[in-house]
């Protein structure tokens, strides 16, 4: 496994833990990789996945370069925040 995989296993688990996840539907995020069906509903999601993101990986978010389509996409997600890990 390489660090981009760590991070989204990181995010994964964050996420199945939060929503209480089955592993069928857990099976289904990894595969998909699309957060926007959880975010979107549960916005507070969003803000506390930033937040433990930004506590787990020692990075900080900019405010102006958070959006619905990188919270919502778990690939795009997990290369931000490996690009922020690397640029510390």
């Amino acid at each position: 496994m390489n660090a981009l995989d760590d991070v989204r296993e990181v995010i994964l688990e964050t996420v199945s833990e939060r929503l209480d996840l089955d592993r069928a539907a857990l099976e289904k995020l990894r595969a998909n990789g699309r957060l926007d069906e959880f975010t979107a509903v549960d916005s507070l999601l969003m803000v506390e996945l930033v937040l433990m993101l930004e506590e787990r990986f020692d990075i900080r978010f900019d405010p102006e370069k958070i959006d619905a389509e990188l919270i919502s996409d778990l690939d795009l997600l997990s290369a931000f925040v490996e690009s922020a890990r690397a640029n510390c």
